[in-house]
């Protein structure tokens, strides 16, 4: 395994881990609140088949947090800094909750480059708009839960709750706030995001949430979705084993569908 930083366009380093040799490549995006580690578990299988990459997005893990502009655009361009620096030319990316529109801000960049975006439990319904308000009250309910795995709700396993407050640092960076408002403001205009580029979108979601293929169509007309039952939002830590062999399905469908273009 190796470590490695890149810069970013706007100085940060990013972190990042590879392994692995063959392309298409593919590079994993962790979400809110979360690191590079959030994929481990891939990290280890992929990388018998494919140059896998994971990377900690500015702000996250052990990349840079003097950012000033913490935008969703700024995180992409994290994601096309570590393509650049491993000059990989054929790349599957995959991104959970946050890391969805991110890996769309970097398909924008070098759309050339890219096989297939996979975003995880995000995305379902396009047409959902988060109010003000909303967002509002999703962040404090969000700051006074943190530590508190009888809180969370985003999986029916308390194991993998636990895991997941376990990994939050135990101060809340200040500058989180504006990343997650941001990421539910970029979801409002997401139809407009993801009908700008041209690059065939497969999702993995959980079904906890339906997603709406027929709507999601009318923007990236080959988008389909591959669902893990029985599931939360951490659906890669609840049954790892099922979404990599989701995952295997999606690289298969991608390399088809760029052959027949």
């Amino acid at each position: 395994m190796n470590y490695n930083v890149a810069i970013s366009s706007d100085g940060t380093n990013i972190c990042f881990e590879h392994k692995g040799q063959s392309e298409p490549a593919i590079v994993f995006v962790h979400g809110f609140s979360t690191t590079r580690k959030f994929w481990n578990y891939q990290l280890e299988h992929f990388s018998n088949e494919y140059k896998t990459v994971t990377i900690d997005i500015g702000g996250f893990g052990e990349s840079g947090n003097t950012r000033t502009n913490w935008t969703i655009a700024a995180m992409g361009e994290d994601v096309v800094a570590v393509i650049k620096k491993l000059k990989l030319n054929r790349v599957v990316l995959v991104g959970h909750s946050m890391g969805g529109p991110v890996i769309v801000e970097a398909a924008k960049l070098i759309p050339k480059k890219i096989v297939g975006l996979v975003p995880v439990d995000i995305l379902q319904n396009i047409d959902f708009v988060w109010t003000d308000e909303f967002i509002t009250g999703f962040i404090d309910l969000i700051k006074t839960s943190w530590k508190n795995p009888d809180s969370w709700t985003l999986s029916k396993n308390k194991t993998v709750i636990q895991r997941y407050v376990d990994q939050l640092p135990d101060e809340q960076p200040g500058y989180w706030w504006p990343i997650l408002s941001r990421t539910l403001k970029w979801i409002n205009v997401s139809k407009e995001k993801i009908s700008k580029i041209n690059v065939p979108i497969i999702s993995i979601n959980s079904d906890e949430t339906v997603t709406n293929v027929q709507l999601f169509r009318e923007y990236s007309p080959t988008f389909s979705v591959k669902i893990i039952p029985n599931t939360g939002h951490y659906l890669t830590w609840e049954e790892p084993d099922k979404f990599n062999k989701a995952l295997e399905e999606v690289i298969i469908e991608f390399q088809r569908l760029n052959d027949s273009n």
